[in-house]
């Protein structure tokens, strides 16, 4: 029979290479940052906002903001990028 070598999965990208990305149009890498940061931030919200139609908002304008304006964010150059989204 054939033996298969089993491989090693790569490296996850950091969240500056994620973010680097998503400054760069890529969807796929922003899927990734919400979901790595999702939880966190609408923990954040919900304590600001205790309705949960309030923080579900927040939450959307907080990825639109990561979105647009993730050009804003400089690798190296102050924040980190989960200190920089929330």
């Amino acid at each position: 029979g054939t033996f298969m070598k089993a491989e090693k999965a790569l490296p996850e990208p950091g969240d500056e290479i994620l973010m680097q990305r998503v400054a760069a149009g890529d969807r796929v890498a922003f899927q990734e940052l919400a979901r790595r940061h999702m939880n966190l931030i609408y923990s954040v919200a919900l304590r600001m906002f205790p309705q949960r139609a309030d923080a579900e908002d927040i939450v959307q304008e907080t990825l639109l903001r990561i979105w647009s304006k993730a050009h804003l964010w400089q690798t190296g150059k102050g924040a980190a990028v989960s200190t920089w989204i929330y």
